[in-house]
C-alpha cells in the first residue's frame, strides 16, 4: 500500500511504517491533583474509563500486528481502571512488551506481586518532591524497595524500575538529590523533564528560553552520570525538531477508543509556551471501535500526518520573524501553510518535553 501525497508540483508516494508502539489510555481520571498537571485544563469529561469491550477490541487487533509494545498510560492514572490486571494478562499473552506510568501511589503489595509474577517490563513512576506536583519522594522509595524484594526472591529483573521527574527552577537541586537517592533505591532509568506551564504563575519555573547554550544538560550530567542512566530533555528552543511519537511508529488510544498522534492532542485543553496561552483541540483520526486500527495508521490522513511531522513541513513558530503578532499562535486549529492540526510550536516537538 502506498498513499499519495502532493507538495508544491511534486508528487510523493509514502508507504506506511508498520506500527509499533501504543499507549493506551485506561483512564482519564487521576486519585491525585497536582498544581502542574494538564487534567485541570481539560475541556472534556477527564474521569472515564476505557470499556471492557473497547480494551479487548484493541487487544485483539493487536495480538497478530506488527505492533512490539503497548504502553498503559495517557495522563490519568491506570491503576484506578478496573480493567488493568486484565489489560496486562491480555498483552503479555499477546507476546507484547509492556510498560506502565503511574504516580505510585496506588501500587500496595498485592499490586507490587501481581507486577512481578506478570513479567510487566517496565514501570514508570512519576515523582517530586515539589509542591506543584504530587510530592511521593517517600512512597516511591518505599514501592521500590518492596518490588526489589519481591524481584530478587522471583529471581528476575522486571519489572525495571524508571522515574519521571519533572524540573524546575525551585527544586534544581533538590531534583540532582532526589535522582540520586532513586538510584540507590534500584531505579535503572530516570527521564527528566521541563515543566509545562500552566499558568502566568507557573511560567517563572521554567528551565529552557528561547536563546540559550546547553550549559544546563553538562552540569546534570557531570552530576548523574555515575548514578543512574539518565535521559534529558532539551534547554533551548531550537529549530530542530523530531516527534517521538512519529520517529517510534506510535500512536495514542484514548479511553473512549479514539486515536490520537500523540499526547498533546489526545484531549481539548490549553498550554503555556513562551509566555503564552495556546489552545489545544483534540484531533483524532478515527476509533477503533467503528474501524480496525491498521486502518486508521494506514488512511491517507494519518499517514501524511507523520510524514509532514517526520519531515518538518510545518511553521517553526517559535523563531519566525512574525511571532508577536501572529493570530495562529493560540490554538492548534491551524497554521500559515494550512495544516490542521499544527505542531509549528509545539514543545514535544522540540524535546523540551519528553514522553516515556
Amino acid at each position: 500500500m502506498r498513499v499519495e501525497y502532493r507538495l508544491d508540483n511534486a508528487t510523493i508516494f509514502i508507504k506506511p511504517e508498520p506500527l509499533k508502539r501504543i499507549y493506551l489510555e485506561l483512564s482519564r481520571a487521576c486519585n491525585l491533583s497536582c498544581a502542574m498537571c494538564f487534567r485541570h485544563f481539560y475541556k472534556e469529561d477527564s474521569t472515564s474509563f476505557m470499556d471492557e469491550s473497547t480494551l479487548k477490541n484493541v487487544i485483539d487487533q493487536i495480538a497478530h500486528s506488527s505492533v512490539e509494545e503497548v504502553i498503559l498510560g495517557g495522563i490519568g492514572e491506570p491503576f484506578l481502571s478496573p480493567y488493568w490486571k486484565d489489560a496486562i494478562k491480555w498483552i503479555k499473552d499477546a507476546g507484547k512488551r509492556i510498560a506502565i506510568t503511574t504516580n505510585g501511589t496506588l501500587i500496595d503489595q498485592e499490586t507490587a506481586a501481581f507486577l512481578v509474577a506478570n513479567d510487566v517490563d517496565r514501570l514508570y513512576i512519576s515523582v517530586e518532591s515539589s509542591t506543584l506536583g504530587h510530592n511521593n519522594v517517600e512512597s516511591t522509595i518505599h514501592v521500590a524497595d518492596m518490588m526489589n524484594i519481591m524481584k530478587q526472591s522471583s529471581h528476575t529483573e522486571n519489572p525495571v524500575l524508571c522515574a519521571e521527574v519533572v524540573l524546575m527552577k525551585s527544586t534544581l537541586e533538590d531534583s540532582v538529590m532526589l535522582i540520586k537517592e532513586l538510584s540507590r533505591h534500584g531505579f535503572k532509568y530516570v527521564l527528566l523533564n521541563n515543566i509545562l506551564p500552566m499558568t502566568p504563575k507557573m511560567d517563572n519555573e521554567v528551565l529552557y528560553e528561547k536563546s540559550k547554550d546547553d550549559n544546563l544538560w553538562h552540569e546534570l550530567s557531570a552530576q548523574l552520570y555515575k548514578d543512574v542512566a539518565v535521559e534529558y530533555p532539551e534547554f533551548s528552543i531550537k529549530t530542530e525538531r523530531l516527534c517521538r511519537f512519529v520517529e517510534r511508529n506510535a500512536t495514542v488510544i484514548a479511553s473512549d477508543g479514539s486515536v490520537s498522534p500523540c499526547y498533546r492532542l489526545l484531549h481539548d485543553g490549553a498550554e503555556r509556551v513562551l509566555g503564552r496561552t495556546k489552545m489545544l483541540k483534540r484531533y483524532s483520526f478515527g476509533n477503533v471501535n467503528s474501524q480496525s486500527l491498521e486502518e486508521i495508521w494506514e488512511s491517507s490522513s494519518y499517514t501524511i500526518f507523520r510524514f509532514k511531522v517526520h519531515h518538518a513541513l510545518y511553521p517553526s513558530c517559535t523563531d519566525c520573524g512574525f511571532h508577536g503578532g501572529c493570530g495562529f499562535l493560540f490554538s492548534t486549529d491551524g497554521d500559515c501553510r494550512s495544516n490542521v492540526p499544527s505542531c509549528g510550536d509545539c514543545l514535544w516537538y522540540r524535546q523540551i518535553i519528553l514522553c516515556p
